[in-house]
């Protein structure tokens, strides 16, 4: 399901980047104007860069955590489970 919303906000992103470029190429605006508004444009487009490759590293983080605490809700299974089969055999023979 998250690999469905990261696809959608890609796209979302992408998209919303080339619809400014091509709002940006049609306006009737001066040199001057345009490189300032292409300026404000990318500068916006980096911080939400930003904000997402952060959502992203922290969404990594809490998927690692939620691993490990898998992983040793395992191991602690295992180790249970060894522990009766061996105390199981010992008290059997």
């Amino acid at each position: 399901m998250e690999d469905h919303k990261d696809h959608f906000a890609r796209g979302l992103f992408i998209g919303g980047l080339i619809g400014a470029i091509v709002m940006l190429l049609y306006a009737p605006k001066s040199g001057e104007e345009l490189r300032t508004d292409l300026k404000k444009r990318v500068d916006d487009l980096k911080k939400g860069a930003g904000r997402y490759v952060r959502k992203l590293k922290k969404d990594d983080r809490l998927i690692l955590v939620r691993t490990r605490e898998k992983a040793e809700d395992v191991e602690n299974a295992v180790a249970g489970a060894v522990q009766q089969f061996t105390s199981g055999k010992k008290g059997g023979a």
